[in-house]
């Protein structure tokens, strides 16, 4: 993870930082923010593949939780939803400019 120039990606990187620390690294709430950073990343820095490794992490930790009181199948359907809009907009960028 690197440290993003814009505000909002900041914010959650530094709120990342915090709940690793105080949570650990499988934390519900890890996941969470995970999914924020890379709903920021895909949506306002255009950085699909951040957005993606943080969705991946995000889907491990989720799945991790599955026989815990906390996990809800409706994180995990909607991380995969979220990594399928990545995937998307990597291939119209894709189709968009094939040779750059």
């Amino acid at each position: 993870m690197t440290i993003s120039c814009h505000p909002l990606a900041a914010k959650f990187e530094n709120e990342l930082a915090s709940r690793r620390s105080t949570l650990g690294n499988d934390h519900i709430d890890v996941a969470e923010t995970l999914n924020a950073l890379a709903l920021v990343n895909h949506y306002m820095t255009d950085d699909q593949e951040e957005a993606l490794r943080c969705h991946t992490e995000a889907l491990h930790i989720f799945n991790l939780r599955k026989n815990t009181p906390d996990y809800s199948d409706a994180n995990v359907a909607l991380t995969l939803s979220d990594i399928g809009n990545v995937h998307q907009k990597e291939a119209t960028t894709l189709m968009l400019h094939p040779f750059t």
